[in-house]
């Protein structure tokens, strides 16, 4: 027995030369490590911050957004612009065309009195035939000419009945040309008074997507800063090395104490060393114990940073994973949650709502230069009909002339001169009013014709420059999609932590679980310790001593001695209880001593 105490003595110290060896291992990679952790840390922060700040200003992204933005806001204040001015300049249309308007209701007129005139120029001429019919052969020749009056009449009657008719279809025409420049008027007016709106609308949710996308990283950023805490605490339990080494040095120390028994030894030697055996022994396990502890608490405390940084780094994974998704997900009809991509389209489609109004106001406005071109045509038209009257009014002016001549050629007719002074007159008055009828009509042409081709200038040069404006727009919001995707590449490449430091965590935690093992040793340790405790015991029992009580001999104060090289308060307090003897000074259990 005695002979295996003496090798178990010394391979319980060469198991514990071992021990020690394992945690300085463990440790000293852990503290190779943890300076470059923290580098890799604040790396890792700063990073994560300058990509926040990238997404702010400064970024292709920002610097898109502010080249779309200004576009937008070019385009829409040069359609405002445009669309103000058209506006005054088709107002100005309108009140030329009231003037047209009045001028066709005038002309109007004359047609009327024309027809007048020569409805009473058809009854003269038939009270001129039926007195020529009385005088015979006489009024023959008279009776032809007013058989010509009678006949002209019938025509200017009938022309004029169908001119009135087209110049109220005309004039209805203009009414209807006036109510759609005044229905594109009220429709630019419409668009005028919402653009800004609409633009702010547009603008604000882009800038609100940006805003979001970067809240968002910034709060995930601050949030992935609470890594320091659980960081520095593996600082901590880096330090407890110092202290498991000398713990272990304490128990190696009480171990080389025990000696194998010399050959001779009396009874009462022997007893003093099974007491001081078991006292040796009970002290290493109560070292061991406290190293032990130490070690389980700094496993909890390390396992429990590891673990916080662990639940840090899934988390904040977690929640860029779930932005990139619903970023992956959005659509321009909803607009909500962190879609920065679904916000980008849903501008886009504001904007595009303004210049699909627009195209409608053209449309509108293509109608109304048809209408246009149209009464031009028609107005032409008038002026035809009315050289149909001037040939008619030469026609009445040489019935006139043959009416005058054969009523003074014939005494018998000379009654008729009174009748032949009226047609005479009704024929003047029907050939000026033909006359201010023509000249009036040309003016009207004249007016109507400069009228329309202002409009298409004017609505020339309006489209030319909106549809310049809406080029470059369109040219912008092209790019939306490249955009949105590098935004997106931005989201999905977006890394809270660097590789490194991951890895780093990684291998910590192969550490944390030697330290896991190191605990297993200790406690086989401890095993070995307890038999010799125990064999102590039963020696001390045979001999007939109870192994409780209380022995005094010269190895107590070999024991006093002995602890007087322990460094640790609680490690010579404990072996004070076990020798029944008090203890000064040392250095408390779990201060660090420096090597």
């Amino acid at each position: 027995m005695e002979t295996r105490l003496s090798y178990t003595r010394d391979e319980l110290i060469g198991r514990l030369n071992t021990l020690v060896g394992s945690t300085e291992s463990i440790y000293l990679h852990l503290g190779r490590l943890y300076p470059e952790i923290v580098r890799e840390m604040n790396r890792s922060l700063e990073e994560s911050a300058k990509a926040v700040d990238s997404m702010r200003q400064g970024s292709t992204i920002e610097a898109f957004l502010h080249d779309i933005s200004g576009s937008v806001r070019d385009f829409v204040g040069s359609l405002k612009t445009t669309l103000e001015e058209m506006s005054g300049q088709d107002s100005e249309a309108l009140r030329a065309l009231n003037t047209v308007i009045g001028q066709l209701s005038s002309l109007d007129g004359l047609v009327v009195r024309i027809k007048q005139d020569s409805e009473e120029m058809e009854i003269i001429s038939l009270n001129a035939m039926t007195s020529a019919l009385k005088a015979g052969n006489i009024g023959k020749a008279f009776s032809v000419i007013t058989d010509d009056l009678k006949r002209l009449s019938e025509q200017t009657i009938k022309l004029t009945e169908s001119l009135t008719e087209d110049e109220r279809a005309l004039l209805a025409s203009f009414y209807k040309f006036k109510e759609s420049l005044e229905s594109v008027e009220k429709y630019r007016q419409e668009i005028i008074g919402n653009l800004d709106d609409r633009l702010n609308e547009s603008l604000s949710i882009m800038d609100e997507g940006l805003s979001e996308i970067a809240n968002f990283f910034s709060s995930l950023v601050q949030n992935s800063g609470a890594v320091k805490g659980p960081v520095m605490s593996i600082m901590e339990e880096i330090q407890l090395q110092d202290l498991i080494r000398q713990s272990v040095d304490h128990v190696i120390i009480a171990l080389k104490e025990i000696e194998d028994p010399m050959e001779g030894d009396n009874s009462g030697e022997l007893l003093d060393d099974w007491f001081f055996e078991k006292l040796l022994s009970g002290l290493c396990q109560s070292v061991l114990a406290d190293v032990d502890s130490k070690l389980a608490e700094s496993i909890g405390s390390f396992g429990g940073s590891i673990a916080s940084i662990d639940s840090l780094i899934t988390e904040g994974e977690r929640a860029r994973n779930d932005f990139a998704r619903d970023y992956s997900r959005g659509s321009a009809t909803e607009v909500s949650g962190s879609s920065f991509g679904a916000r980008l389209d849903h501008s886009a489609k504001l904007i595009n709502g303004i210049m699909v109004d627009v195209g409608h106001y053209f449309k509108l406005k293509d109608h109304v230069l048809l209408q246009g071109s149209a009464l031009a045509h028609s107005v032409e038209d008038l002026e035809d009909r009315f050289r149909s009257f001037s040939r008619i009014v030469s026609r009445f002016q040489s019935i006139n002339v043959a009416s005058r001549i054969e009523s003074a050629k014939q005494q018998a007719l000379r009654g008729m001169n009174e009748t032949v002074q009226e047609m005479s007159s009704l024929t003047e008055r029907i050939g000026g009013d033909v006359s201010g009828a023509l000249e009036s009509t040309k003016s009207f042409i004249d007016k109507t014709r400069l009228a329309v081709v202002n409009l298409e200038r004017l609505y020339v040069g309006e489209r030319k420059s909106v549809e310049a404006a809406e080029r470059e727009l369109s040219h912008r919001f092209g790019d939306v999609n490249a955009i949105k995707d590098s935004l997106g590449r931005q989201v999905e490449g977006f890394s809270l932590y660097t590789h490194r430091f991951v890895d780093l965590i990684s291998s910590s935690r192969t550490d944390l679980a030697g330290l896991a093992t190191l605990r297993s040793e200790i406690a086989a340790i401890d095993q070995i310790l307890d038999t010799i405790r125990q064999k102590a015991v039963e020696n001390i029992s045979l001999a007939g001593i109870d192994p409780e009580s209380e022995h005094q001999s010269g190895k107590n104060q070999r024991l006093k001695e002995l602890i007087q090289r322990f460094t640790i308060l609680t490690h010579k307090k404990a072996a004070g209880d076990l020798g029944k003897f008090d203890v000064e000074s040392g250095t408390a259990s779990g201060e660090v001593t420096l090597f």
